[in-house]
């Protein structure tokens, strides 16, 4: 797991939700590593990782988190729209939530991959 500063992850994160969002493509897999810490075994770090094609790297990491999937998708949403009041990735209205704010359903979810589909207004 390369580890990346979260400068480098916030302006990697606009850039994909920018690609998104200017129609590079409607559609984006977004990879989620898991690797346990090394000297705790009470710590587990997430990165989300997705392509971009106009980066030099083919693999970017756009979140990552002790925190598991929620925090990834909490710092994702603060890299792209700043510090506003979020919704829990594990409550019953998330998915709602993030199609009204950042214009994205998860169209699959597997555990380690997650799709997301930019909806237009």
């Amino acid at each position: 797991m390369n580890r990346t500063t979260l400068k480098e992850r916030k302006e990697n994160a606009k850039a994909f939700y920018q690609y998104l969002w200017n129609g590079g493509a409607q559609m984006a897999a977004i990879v989620i590593l898991r690797q346990d810490s090394k000297t705790n075994p009470n710590i587990h770090r997430v990165q989300f990782i997705t392509s971009h094609t106009n980066s030099p790297s083919s693999n970017v990491v756009i979140a990552e988190s002790v925190d598991g999937i929620s925090g990834c998708f909490r710092e994702l949403i603060s890299n792209i729209h700043g510090d506003i009041p979020q919704i829990n990735y594990f409550d019953d209205k998330f998915r709602s939530w993030l199609r009204k704010i950042c214009h994205m359903d998860i169209v699959w979810n597997d555990g380690l991959v997650i799709m997301v589909e930019y909806k237009r207004k």
